[in-house]
C-alpha cells in the first residue's frame, strides 16, 4: 500500500509539473511581444531663403553650390556706387545743418545776453527824459508867468511915461525886463520841444528793445528747429550707411547651401532670392505612420533613424499631425476601407551635414502586440 501511495504521489508531481511546462510554454507563445514598425521617411530640414533688400547688381558671389557657410559669413557682394554717394551726401548735410544751428545758437545765446541789459538802459534813458521833460515844462511855466509880470509892468508904465507920471528910465527898465522875459519864455519853450523829442525817442527805444527781447525766443525756437534738421540729417546718414550695409549679403545661419538662384552680373530687387542654405542645425525626417499605430505616437518620444549607411541615429518626435492624410494603400476586394496614415516628424542631428536633403532614411516604430503582425501599411514589422 505504501508503494502505491509513493507512485500516486510521484504522478501528481509530474502532472503538476506538466502543467507548469504547458501554462509556460502558452504564455510565451501569446504573450505580447515588442515589434519594431519600420516608416519609409525623407530627409528634410528648414530652408533659409537669403535675399536682398535693395535694387542692385551683383558684384561677385562669394560661395558656390554645397559649400559649407556660418552665420554672418559673406555670401555675394552688390554694387554700392549710390549708396556710397548717399552715405557721402548725408555727411555733408549733417556738418551744413551742425554749423546752421550753432550759428543760431551763438547768435541766441548774444541775444539772451545783451538785450536785457540793453533794455535796462533804454528804460533808464527814458525815465532819464521823462524828468528832463518834466523839468523843462516847469521852467517853461516859470517863463511864462514871469513874461506875463514883465508884460503887466510895461503896460502899466507906458501909459504913464507917456503922461509923465514916471520917468523914462522906468519904461526903459519894464520894456528890458519884458524883453528879458519873452526871450526866456521863447528859451524854455524850445527846450520843452526838445525835451519832448528826447523823451518819444527814449519811449521808442525802450519799445524797440523790448520787441528785440521777444526776439529771442523766436530765435530760440529757430535754434531748436535747425538742431531737428541737424538730428534729422543724422537719422538719414543711419538710414544710408544701413542701405550700404545691404550691399554685403551674409548668411544668417549656420548651414550648406543648396541653391544659387542668382549669378553675378544680374540685377536683383527687393526681396528676390539669391541663395537657400540648408540648416544642419533644424533637420528632421519626414515620416507617415499608418493611423493603426499612430496614436502609440507621442510628442518627445525618442525613436532610432536608420539611415541607407546603416549607421543608426535618435531623436525625438516634434511634430505629429492631428488629423489623418491621404491613403498610403487602397483595399482591392473593397471589403475594408482604405489605410490612412498621420505624418510624424523625428527630429535628428546633423552637424557634418550628413544627412542631405531628400535622402531615403527609416523611421524604427516600437509597437505593441502580437496583433500588429501583418499590419505594417507603413513599413515593415520586425519582432524584438
Amino acid at each position: 500500500m505504501e508503494g502505491k501511495g509513493r507512485a500516486m504521489r510521484r504522478k501528481a508531481v509530474i502532472g503538476v509539473l506538466l502543467a507548469a511546462l504547458v501554462a509556460a510554454g502558452l504564455y510565451f507563445v501569446l504573450r505580447p511581444r515588442q515589434q519594431v514598425l519600420t516608416l519609409t521617411g525623407t530627409v528634410d530640414g528648414n530652408e533659409v531663403v537669403v535675399g536682398s533688400q535693395i535694387t542692385a547688381t551683383i558684384v561677385k558671389m562669394d560661395v558656390q553650390d554645397g559649400e559649407a557657410v556660418q552665420a554672418g559669413q559673406l555670401l555675394a557682394t552688390l554694387s554700392r556706387n549710390v549708396q556710397t554717394a548717399d552715405v557721402a551726401a548725408a555727411a555733408q548735410a549733417i556738418q551744413q545743418a551742425q554749423a546752421n544751428a550753432r550759428q543760431s545758437a551763438a547768435q541766441t545765446a548774444m541775444l539772451a545776453a545783451t538785450l536785457p541789459a540793453k533794455l535796462a538802459q533804454v528804460e533808464a534813458q527814458q525815465q532819464q527824459a521823462q524828468a528832463q521833460l518834466a523839468q523843462a515844462k516847469a521852467q517853461a511855466a516859470s517863463a511864462a508867468a514871469a513874461w506875463k509880470n514883465a508884460h503887466a509892468t510895461y503896460q502899466r508904465v507906458a501909459p504913464l511915461t507917456a503922461q509923465g507920471v514916471s520917468s523914462q528910465q522906468e519904461l526903459d527898465n519894464a520894456t528890458a525886463a519884458l524883453d528879458t522875459a519873452q526871450a526866456g519864455r521863447v528859451s524854455a519853450q524850445a527846450a520843452v520841444t526838445a525835451a519832448a523829442r528826447a523823451a518819444a525817442a527814449a519811449q521808442a527805444a525802450v519799445a524797440d528793445a523790448k520787441a528785440q527781447l521777444q526776439q529771442v525766443k523766436v530765435q530760440r525756437q529757430q535754434t531748436a528747429a535747425l538742431e531737428a534738421s541737424a538730428r534729422q540729417a543724422q537719422a538719414a546718414r543711419a538710414a544710408a550707411q544701413a542701405q550700404l550695409g545691404f550691399t554685403q549679403i551674409v548668411a544668417p545661419v549656420d548651414g550648406v547651401i543648396t541653391l544659387r538662384a542668382a549669378r553675378e552680373g544680374e540685377v536683383v530687387v527687393p526681396g528676390a532670392p539669391i541663395v537657400t542654405i540648408f540648416q544642419l542645425s533644424d533637420t528632421w525626417v519626414d515620416a507617415d505612420v499608418a493611423e493603426t499605430y499612430a496614436p502609440g505616437v507621442r510628442l518627445g518620444q525618442v525613436l532610432t533613424v536608420r539611415l541607407p549607411s546603416g549607421r543608426e541615429v535618435k531623436g525625438p518626435v516634434i511634430y505629429k499631425a492631428v488629423e489623418a492624410d491621404f491613403a498610403t494603400q487602397r483595399d482591392v476586394s473593397r471589403t475594408k476601407r482604405d489605410i490612412k496614415t498621420v505624418a510624424i516628424r523625428v527630429k535628428v542631428d546633423n552637424p557634418q551635414g550628413e544627412l542631405p536633403l531628400g535622402m531615403t532614411a527609416w523611421v524604427m516604430l516600437p509597437v505593441q502586440g502580437s496583433g500588429a503582425r501583418g499590419q505594417g501599411s507603413a513599413g515593415g514589422i520586425r519582432g524584438n
